[in-house]
């Protein structure tokens, strides 16, 4: 949270801040487990796992995807594979995604091959691109639709981030 990628500092929120540092894997919140995995993005980034009641959603905003995400190792599958929901960065388009290589984000057809390849349920196309109007945004939900019939896993609901959306799992 540093300016160029944040551009509001730690002493704008209220005073009543407590930071915990992550050790480990995993840790208890509540009834839900809580675990981590650090992603490709400049300055750093994570993404987080929640499971609770037999249900796992997946956060994972300000995450351009690799070759290694998509790996069918033993670490993979376990915070991945069979996910119910993952909230995924999918900022551009592909073309868009490939000029910006190293900026981290990804685009929204390589959104919908992660959660064909790792079978989750629904797809939440998340961290749009500021300069994108409603029109274009319609479009893209609208390709990544067509673009799941081709899919190993064409069932994923893919669903378009917005402002009050609520999904019960």
């Amino acid at each position: 949270m540093k300016n160029p990628y944040f551009p509001v500092t730690l002493d704008m929120f209220s005073k009543n801040q407590s930071f915990t540092v992550l050790k480990g894997d995993s840790i208890k919140i509540g009834n839900s487990t809580v675990s981590w995995r650090r992603m490709k993005h400049p300055g750093g980034s994570y993404s987080y796992k929640i499971e609770e009641k037999g249900k796992t959603m997946i956060f994972s905003t300000d995450t351009e995807l690799q070759d290694s995400d998509f790996e069918k190792n033993k670490s993979n599958v376990k915070y991945y594979e069979n996910s119910d929901l993952i909230i995924l960065d999918s900022q551009y388009t592909l073309d868009e995604a490939i000029e910006k290589y190293d900026w981290g984000h990804s685009s929204y057809s390589l959104a919908v091959d992660f959660a064909s390849a790792w079978n989750i349920n629904k797809l939440v196309l998340f961290h749009h691109e500021p300069l994108y109007d409603d029109n274009k945004m319609a479009s893209i939900h609208k390709s990544a639709n067509w673009y799941k019939k081709y899919q190993q896993n064409s069932g994923i609901e893919v669903i378009l981030a917005r402002e009050d959306l609520e999904i019960t799992l």
